[in-house]
């Protein structure tokens, strides 16, 4: 728009000091009343200095006209980011540490599979409750790992035995002096202990040792074992002076071990007897039953 003077001036004519308020005038009023379009705007000619205190408004600025430059470091505040702004792509390597990590923020679903190894896990962290049930397999556990206390009571069964071998005889009368009887065959591995075993039948469980004497001396009975045809004693099981004394035995148990020699691999026959020792006098046995059994 142009700038219109009140008045003309021709050749020769003087100009006043009111004339020359009168043009002053006429352009203040266009400045304070016309607003100064672009074109009047030299380039450049605006700067910090021309711009008022908040003047540049979110309108006037253009889009991705702030660059990195233009921020002040520790400018940008919580306030100031969108909620989800924050992509996996803004975020430098190593950039997240554990101070920026709230309690209990990794959950089960942000855990790799196999990711936690030993060296993730604190001293006594996994505990009964965190092992699920048949969790723990023979080999995880140690060699002597498993004493006598971690075992039920009645726990280790006839079929929990490393071999099964399991063997009676039943003897339904024995006299002392007859040597060998009640003989029962198993196999054996040879290395690990056999258990023999003489205890009365299930119907029987009264007196199982007889003795007669009618001398004075003393009579004493020893109890035998046989382990393929060779006798191992052991204790004395009758020692009584008086006539006609009987001793009730509930059973007799030898433990054969390796080291004695006597049970080779393969078939073993074991069997018991009864020998006197000292006196006279006989000593019948009945309703028996022999067992062995290797451990």
């Amino acid at each position: 728009m142009a700038l219109t003077i009140p008045r003309s001036y021709a050749d020769g004519d003087v100009l006043t000091a009111d004339m020359l308020d009168e043009c002053l005038d006429a352009v203040e009023t266009k400045f304070n009343t016309t607003l100064i379009q672009t074109a009047d705007i030299a380039a450049s000619a605006i700067g910090t200095s021309q711009l008022a205190t908040n003047a540049v408004t979110n309108a006037k600025m253009a889009d991705n006209s702030v660059d990195t430059a233009e921020l002040v470091d520790g400018a940008v505040e919580t306030a100031k980011i969108n909620d989800l702004a924050v992509t996996t792509g803004k975020i430098n390597d190593l950039a997240v540490t554990t101070g920026k990590l709230a309690d209990t923020a990794v959950t089960t679903a942000k855990i790799a599979a196999s990711a936690v190894t030993t060296t993730e896990l604190g001293s006594l962290a996994v505990t009964a409750a965190k092992i699920a049930s048949s969790a723990v397999e023979t080999a995880k556990i140690n060699d002597s790992a498993v004493t006598t206390a971690k075992i039920n009571a009645a726990a280790v069964t006839q079929a929990k035995m490393a071999t099964q071998i399991y063997n009676s005889t039943s003897v339904s009368s024995y006299t002392i002096g007859s040597g060998e009887a009640g003989t029962t065959t198993i196999t054996c591995q040879g290395t690990r202990a056999v258990l023999l075993n003489f205890q009365p039948a299930l119907s029987t469980l009264s007196s199982i040792f007889f003795a007669n004497d009618g001398a004075a001396d003393r009579y004493t009975v020893y109890f035998q074992f046989y382990v393929n045809g060779s006798a191992i004693f052991t204790s004395v099981i009758f020692d009584d002076g008086n006539a006609g004394a009987e001793l009730a035995v509930p059973s007799v148990t030898l433990v054969v071990l390796p080291s004695m020699g006597v049970v080779s691999a393969g078939s073993n026959t074991f069997g018991f007897g009864m020998s006197v020792a000292a006196g006279t006098g006989t000593t019948t046995v009945s309703s028996m039953v022999m067992t062995a059994t290797e451990l």
